[in-house]
């Protein structure tokens, strides 16, 4: 009895597959660390860190300048005779105010952009060093060893690609059904 080669093919894809993520995870759980990568990640978070430091500051310059122009429209809606120099019942102060308004909300947009990209730095980071950050996980949810936690960080790298049941198998061989289940949560 001969299979269809549809179904050899992608028995042997996935038993491809199954055996790079076997390799993968016995490097990992070896700890050899690729220092070099590791470096490079801290690198990137370095630059990516610079640049949401500098969107803020532009956030800031921003922030500023918008309650500077609300603060002349407000100052030419209440003393108009004073401050509607263009006698235009205020329109070109609130045009600046609108514009300023703009510019600070595309700044943010900006900035929200740039702490994405450093969060998907630091995610590479905890990858590349085997090392897992505490924040924001909140208490007890940290795996009990760096090798676990590198561990832990490449399965839930394949979240999505494989299924949640093929990476607790794959989970269960190296931990126990707790650690998996908070690893892959």
């Amino acid at each position: 009895m001969t299979m269809p080669r549809e179904k050899l093919m992608k028995l042997t894809w996935l038993q491809h597959l199954y055996a790079l993520v076997t390799i993968l995870l016995l490097t990992t759980l070896s700890g050899a660390e690729d220092w070099s990568s590791c470096q490079d990640d801290l690198d990137r978070v370095k630059r990516a860190a610079q640049e949401a430091s500098d969107a803020a500051e532009e956030l800031d310059s921003k922030a500023r300048e918008v309650e500077d122009k609300r603060s002349e429209l407000q100052n030419c809606l209440t003393y108009p005779s004073m401050y509607d120099v263009w006698r235009d019942r205020c329109q070109s102060q609130r045009r600046e105010y609108d514009y300023a308004r703009q510019d600070y909300i595309s700044k943010k947009r900006e900035l929200e952009s740039e702490l994405s990209t450093l969060e998907s730095r630091l995610r590479s980071v905890q990858s590349s060093c085997g090392y897992t950050f505490s924040f924001g996980g909140g208490p007890g949810r940290l795996p009990p060893s760096q090798k676990q936690a590198g561990f832990c960080t490449l399965l839930q790298s394949y979240k999505g690609k494989m299924s949640a049941a093929t990476l607790l198998d794959i989970c269960l061989k190296s931990m126990t059904e707790d650690e998996c289940r908070s690893c892959l949560q």
